[in-house]
């Protein structure tokens, strides 16, 4: 188990939602944050970040959370990464498409306080 913190990269288009994660996650959890609102920031930002989770939403403006999940991947090695969707989503479809890229699903609403802590399970530490 390691001592340091958590890296999580969370990509949301909802303002208030993105805040109250990062603040969840930094109080609570021990996590570095890097919060990103659009596809766009997320490419900008994640490969330098280098996480150890991206939180991502499915349905978002713009790219999709699948589209910002494939794009990294043209971008960065998600192989060491856990991808973790976040979405209210039950369409068939779309829920296998996130476990074809090897993701685990977060419905939503979720606990923004136990959040951490189920990240850190989800990677072992």
């Amino acid at each position: 188990m390691s001592n340091s913190p958590l890296r999580i990269a969370h990509v949301d288009d909802d303002d208030d939602l993105r805040t109250l994660v990062r603040v969840a996650l930094e109080c609570t959890g021990d996590c570095a944050v890097a919060s990103c609102a659009s596809g766009d920031e997320a490419l900008a930002t994640i490969p330098a970040f280098q996480p150890d989770v991206i939180l991502v939403d499915l349905l978002m403006p713009g790219m999709d959370g699948l589209q910002v999940v494939r794009a990294l991947g043209e971008h960065m090695a998600l192989d060491e990464v856990s991808i973790v969707f976040a979405t209210g989503s039950v369409d068939e479809d779309r829920l296998e498409a996130m476990r074809a890229v090897g993701a685990t699903i977060l419905p939503k609403p979720f606990d923004a306080l136990a959040l951490a802590g189920r990240l850190r399970q989800l990677r072992g530490r």
